[in-house]
């Protein structure tokens, strides 16, 4: 859910953006399956899932690559999202992918956005 949040508030941030004449963009990104260490703690028997994984998943390097490319990309736009496209958005060369319809629900992002203002007590204006 933590990803879908953040689409939705790089979503209502281009919006906010796009309204206020901002030239500055908003952008999302996610590394995908990346084999690195975060998993180092897990309880061995659960950690016997994820050695098919470990197959597919990108390096920790290729996993930094989305970030890369929408922060470097002199051809990224606003609201313009980047992983790895393959076996589920696992694993696979940087690209600018898709997201899904929900994603894209603009009363659900202003809500979200509204509601974590709120919760926080931080307020942005552009």
């Amino acid at each position: 859910m933590s990803k879908f949040a953040n689409i939705l508030f790089t979503y209502e941030l281009t919006r906010m953006l796009e309204a206020a004449g901002s030239a500055a963009i908003s952008v999302a990104c996610h590394p995908g399956g990346s084999n690195t260490e975060l998993g180092r703690h897990i309880p061995p028997l659960f950690s016997l899932l994820f050695i098919p994984l470990r197959l597919i998943m990108n390096s920790s390097a290729e996993g930094a690559l989305p970030t890369l490319m929408a922060t470097t990309d002199t051809q990224v736009q606003g609201g313009d999202y980047f992983g790895p496209k393959k076996w589920g958005e696992m694993a696979h060369s940087a690209q600018k992918v898709d997201t899904i319809p929900s994603s894209k629900d603009e009363a659900v992002a202003k809500r979200l956005w509204d509601l974590s203002a709120e919760l926080t007590g931080v307020q942005y204006t552009l």
